[in-house]
C-alpha cells in the first residue's frame, strides 16, 4: 500500500525540511565556530536552538495548535534570531574581558548593555506576527501556525536569553581573539 495525496506531499515536504535543516545546523555551527575559534563559544551560541525549540513549542501548545510545516517554517526563523541575539551579548562580554574587567562584572555589564537590543529585536519580530496570529477566515490555517510560532517564541526566547545566557558568559572562552 503506497500513501498519495496531501499525506504524501507532506512527508516528502517533511524529509526535505530535516535534510535542509541538519545541514544548515551543521553549516551555521561550522560559521560560529569560524567566528568564534572555539567549539565552546559556538555552542553556547548554539543554545539558542534550545531556547527557539522550548519557546515555539509551548507557544503551540498554550494555544492548542499542532506542529505544521508552516510552524516549523516559524522555527527557523526564531532560531537565526534568537542565536543573533545571544551572538550580540558574546560580543559585548568578550569586549568587557579584553578591557580587563571581571567575569562575573562583564557578564552582568554585557547583560545590561545588550539588553535593549535583544528585547527590541524579540519584540519587533513577535508585533510583527499579531495580526497574522489573530487572524480568523478563508487562508489562516497556512500562516497562522507560523504566526503562533513567532509571536510567542520570540517573546519568550528573548527572555530566555536575558535570563540563561549572563550566567553561561562564564564559560566564553575569550583567548585567541
Amino acid at each position: 500500500m503506497e500513501w498519495s495525496g496531501r499525506f504524501k506531499n507532506l512527508q516528502e515536504a517533511l524529509r526535505r525540511i530535516t535534510f535542509s535543516g541538519i545541514l544548515s545546523l551543521l553549516g551555521l555551527f561550522l560559521f560560529l565556530y569560524i567566528v568564534y575559534r572555539s567549539v565552546k563559544n559556538a555552542f553556547i551560541a548554539m543554545s539558542g536552538l534550545l531556547f527557539a525549540l522550548f519557546a515555539g513549542a509551548l507557544s503551540l501548545l498554550v494555544v492548542r495548535y499542532p506542529l505544521s510545516l508552516s510552524a516549523i517554517v516559524g522555527f527557523v526563523s526564531i532560531l537565526g534570531i534568537s542565536i543573533l541575539n545571544i551572538s550580540f551579548i558574546i560580543a559585548a562580554y568578550r569586549e568587557n574581558i579584553i578591557n580587563g574587567m571581571p567575569t562575573y562584572e562583564a557578564a552582568k555589564k554585557a547583560a545590561k548593555e545588550k539588553f535593549r537590543a535583544v528585547l527590541l529585536s524579540s519584540f519587533t519580530a513577535s508585533l510583527g506576527f499579531l495580526p497574522a496570529a489573530l487572524s480568523h477566515g478563508v487562508g489562516t490555517q497556512i500562516q497562522k501556525p507560523l504566526a503562533i510560532v513567532v509571536l510567542g517564541g520570540m517573546l519568550i526566547t528573548g527572555l530566555l536569553i536575558l535570563l540563561l545566557i549572563p550566567p553561561l558568559l562564564k564559560y566564553v572562552n575569550v583567548e585567541g581573539y
